[in-house]
């Protein structure tokens, strides 16, 4: 979750991104050479007409009009318009059809209020920014109870206006708010499906920076040079697209990159982790050292033992485990042997102390196996050693392990474990889509519907499934709130 926004003066005002939204914005004119006095006075006087007829059109209430008075004006003359917030906020009286949401679409790009811009983006989709209504206040109540609501910036309103122009209508309709915990030094989102709601924190200084290294592991990944907000504003629609696994639970998605829903069963995960490893455990182990080691694992895993930052276990929080195995088993040195023991060992000819190294011992092997280190980095979280709290370890952004047959780790906390292919590292969007099929689906979807031409940032696995589930257009009628088109 996003941390409390600190009041901080604005940021200069940014430009908006240049692709196109819906194909509606006219072209920039270009540029002419210099006129004679005469010309110059002609052409001001056409421009004064323009800016004039717009004006007049709004006071009429004529939306063709207001239209074609937007067509007709130079950008220059749209920028006086548009940075004119009492002509804006007569445009946005007036009833929403399609005449109004394009003369919106050539103008927002210059809108520099702050309102002004919050306003284009609920009047144009029929979106409330904040938690203006009852969905998104429980979704405020139950996913962002920890931060302080903040207003959207124009920066940060007009980015949305642009990628929710990006996205078929009907896709849009879903939505019923968009919240921001942070516009400072935020970034990344959470959404909650049944609620239409989602939020989007950004850093209102910084919001032209791509996704780039973070979400991805090089330059080949296909998001890499996508705007970073624009995708999270898509990817977090994206999940309500999704709501109830409807693509990401579909086998034919999940092919794609071969996932397996491995469950929660500490047993069944330490068994799945030890058969995806090259070489589980190191050589010289006994059959019955092997026992020990495999109950151990399974102990881990329900116990949660991580490892530290770098996901590297820790001796002291291993040993505690592996004593509890030994003891499970009914075996005898959980703890080191005292001069009893080895004295009723010798008594007894058990002089390998039943063919098993105590634990302590035990550990320090173990330590280096591939199946206890992959347990320690492969939870969600860590602790840490020195003050024992939790934090976020994410090994979706570890790259792939060279150690394992196929990838395993659990991406939410109690939602279960997921494993996929190697193969997928080779066709990744982005490293955050390993996180589970959840994930993979809204990072297809913003990547598809990001990039410039659409689809050109996706691979032709993911492509052809996207398209085949029509999931790249709007169906040929459509209907929803505020009058789509």
């Amino acid at each position: 979750m996003a941390q409390t926004m600190q009041n901080k003066p604005l940021t200069k005002k940014e430009t908006a991104p240049a692709v196109k939204v819906n194909d509606l914005r006219a072209p920039k004119m270009a540029t002419q050479a210099k006129s004679s006095p005469a010309t110059a006075a002609k052409s001001q006087a056409k421009s004064v007409s323009q800016v004039q007829a717009f004006k007049t059109a709004i006071a009429a209430k004529n939306s063709p009009k207001v239209l074609s008075s937007a067509k007709s004006m130079t950008d220059a003359e749209r920028k006086s318009v548009a940075e004119n917030s009492t002509t804006m906020n007569a445009l946005l009286a007036m009833k929403t059809d399609y005449y109004v949401k394009a003369s919106m679409d050539l103008l927002y790009t210059h809108v520099n209020d702050d309102a002004v811009m919050q306003s284009f983006v609920e009047k144009r989709y029929g979106v409330k920014l904040g938690s203006k209504t009852i969905r998104g206040t429980i979704f405020k109540l139950l996913c962002c109870t920890s931060d302080t609501e903040q207003a959207w910036t124009v920066n940060g309103a007009r980015h949305l206006y642009y990628s929710l122009g990006l996205l078929p209508p009907s896709h849009v309709d879903k939505v019923c708010s968009i919240t921001t915990m942070n516009t400072s030094s935020g970034g990344g989102g959470v959404a909650l499906g049944w609620t239409g709601s989602y939020n989007v924190n950004y850093t209102d200084s910084n919001t032209k920076a791509i996704a780039g290294k973070g979400y991805c592991e090089s330059k080949n990944d296909y998001k890499y040079s996508l705007n970073s907000l624009d995708c999270t504003m898509v990817h977090e629609l994206g999940h309500i697209v999704d709501i109830g696994k409807k693509y990401s639970g579909r086998a034919d998605f999940r092919a794609i990159s071969d996932w397996k829903a491995e469950g929660n069963s500490s047993q069944n995960i330490a068994t799945m982790i030890e058969s995806y490893a090259v070489t589980p455990f190191p050589e010289g182990l006994t059959n019955e050292e092997k026992d020990i080691a495999r109950e151990g694992a399974k102990l881990l895993v329900k116990k949660r033992v991580v490892g530290d930052s770098n996901g590297k276990p820790i001796e002291k929080n291993i040993l505690p485990t592996v004593q509890k195995a030994y003891q499970n088993l009914g075996k005898r040195g959980g703890k080191e042997a005292t001069i009893l023991d080895k004295a009723v060992d010798w008594f007894k000819g058990n002089t390998d102390n039943n063919g098993y190294r105590g634990a302590a011992e035990l550990t320090k092997v173990l330590l280096n196996s591939t199946v206890y280190k992959h347990i320690a980095r492969s939870f969600t979280y860590y602790y840490t050693v020195a003050d024992g709290k939790r934090y976020q370890y994410m090994p979706w952004y570890k790259g792939a392990r060279n150690d394992m047959k196929r990838q395993i780790h659990e991406g939410y906390e109690g939602r279960g474990w997921y494993s996929f292919s190697n193969d997928a590292w080779k066709q990744k969007i982005s490293m955050y889509q390993f996180r589970d099929p959840g994930e993979e689906f809204a990072e297809l979807y913003a990547s598809y519907h990001v990039a410039n031409p659409k689809g050109s940032k996706t691979s032709a696995a993911h492509k052809e499934w996207f398209e085949r589930m029509g999931l790249h257009r709007d169906k040929p009628a459509t209907s929803g709130r505020g009058g789509k088109f």
